[in-house]
């Protein structure tokens, strides 16, 4: 069941479902700014964004940072 699935996965991982896949997107959005030229558009659409803005809130809310200015601070 589906709160089966939950339980086990949290008592394996130590965080929830949801967590865990935000941690996968922004990583990969980490990887994405830093190591490729890819707009922050097309970034937010890689990864299943509804669009840029409500990426680069989440992002900047994650961070505090927007993806602009984490892709020209951060080295690669």
């Amino acid at each position: 069941s589906e709160s089966t699935l939950e339980k086990t996965f949290r008592a394996h991982t130590g965080m929830t479902i949801g967590r865990y896949i935000d941690e996968a997107v922004f990583f990969r959005a980490e990887e994405l700014l830093r190591h490729t030229e890819m707009s922050v558009a097309q970034i937010s659409e890689t990864l299943g964004f509804c669009d840029q803005f409500y990426f680069s809130r989440r992002f900047a809310g994650r961070y505090g940072l927007s993806p602009q200015r984490y892709r020209k601070t951060r080295p690669i």
